[in-house]
């Protein structure tokens, strides 16, 4: 009796391995004609120029690599970003396959490049600081506003409309060394921003329901790739399991030491603020998509100047050594809510506020100060 179910065993296992063995030499074959043909649909349905070099997969040991990934966006009206990725290897767990879960073990990306280009066409782009409201709806018949029984009812189509919903995905441990090249084509000469990133992520789903404790990181780390000690990034993120990016879970701290802004030329002057070097420390919460009322961003600039429409109002107004600008999030991920402008004016004057004998130093009429001028009409 042991015998023969021995040889079953036996038996089994070769087929088993026989199976293996065919499926791995049909991948070695068409897996990669595969992916190239379906490539432009892909294409067509993200809007987005994907191209991979070569592709591979171990049934075995249910790993795969990948070479020479490509993806970008062309869009003139804001930045154009393309990443481009050198050989990457995974590792993916079979089982939870069965159950349509696809589990990563392990991702690792040792070398990718994102690149960002500003084109002259392109602008820097400032949500507006409260979501204009809807208007009323109208009664067509009337064109009186309408009441729940004369509203006209919304399309069939409009209301079937759902976004999609992530497939089921666990991501356990995953890294990767990127180099982001910021590319400004608007500025003569044109300016070129080099930045090291390290990313390293850990229990990252796109299902189940977790306990904030338990929810998954992301930490982000790196400086300026020339200069260990500029641009000193630092965040730590923490991801509630997303199955639909727009009412996402999480929370990001963090500090971006010692930014050389002066490095910047005009972009900085278009939100209007010129400064040399600034520091952030962001405390972002949100919660099913909402930014929480404690979400902050600080802003602290050192020898700045104020520039453009900021300037014009206030004319007569020379900052201090230092500025700290705290930037307010609200609204939603899909329409976050920030005004920046808004931000800067409230902090001078909230700063000069804070100690009057200094508004009388930093205001200055035709390059004398308002104090030295009030001293000589009070004779002193």
């Amino acid at each position: 009796m042991r015998n023969k179910i021995f040889r079953r065993v036996i038996i089994f296992t070769v087929l088993m391995a026989v199976v293996l063995m065919a499926v791995q030499l049909l991948l070695n074959v068409r897996l990669n004609p595969e992916i190239k043909k379906a490539l432009p649909a892909l294409q067509d349905d993200t809007g987005l120029a994907i191209d991979i070099g070569q592709a591979s997969v171990n049934v075995f040991s249910g790993s795969g690599r990948v070479e020479g990934l490509k993806v970008g966006k062309i869009d003139p009206r804001m930045l154009s970003p393309t990443l481009t990725m050198g050989p990457a290897s995974l590792s993916i767990a079979w089982i939870p396959l069965l159950r349509k879960i696809t589990r990563i073990e392990d991702f690792n990306i040792p070398r990718a490049e994102l690149t960002l280009v500003r084109t002259p066409a392109s602008r820097v782009r400032i949500p507006a600081a409260t979501p204009v409201p809807p208007s009323p709806a109208t009664d067509p018949r009337t064109n009186a506003p309408a009441t729940p029984d004369t509203a006209p009812e919304e399309p069939a189509d409009t209301l079937s409309i759902r976004r999609p919903v992530l497939p089921k995905l666990a991501i356990r441990q995953a890294r990767a060394a990127l180099r982001i090249i910021y590319e400004d084509q608007a500025q003569d000469p044109v300016l070129r921003l080099l930045q090291d990133v390290t990313v390293e992520a850990h229990d990252i789903y796109t299902y189940g329901d977790l306990a904030p404790d338990d929810w998954g990181t992301i930490q982000l780390t790196g400086h300026a790739a020339d200069k260990p000690d500029v641009w000193k990034l630092d965040l730590v993120a923490r991801v509630a399991p997303v199955s639909d990016p727009a009412v996402a879970s999480f929370s990001l701290d963090g500090t971006l030491k010692n930014l050389n802004l002066a490095a910047l030329g005009t972009l900085t002057e278009e939100i209007g603020i010129r400064s040399e070097s600034a520091d952030i420390t962001v405390s972002i919460k949100v919660l099913d998509g909402i930014f929480q009322s404690d979400t902050r961003v600080i802003l602290t600039l050192r020898n700045a100047q104020l520039t453009g429409k900021l300037k014009q109002k206030n004319k007569h107004i020379s900052l201090p050594s230092s500025v700290t600008i705290e930037i307010p999030v609200g609204g939603t991920l899909e329409k976050p809510s920030v005004n920046v402008l808004q931000a800067i004016t409230h902090s001078v004057l909230k700063t000069f506020a804070a100690n009057p004998d200094q508004v009388l130093d930093q205001i200055t009429i035709d390059g004398k100060s308002l104090r030295s001028r009030i001293d000589k009409l009070k004779g002193r």
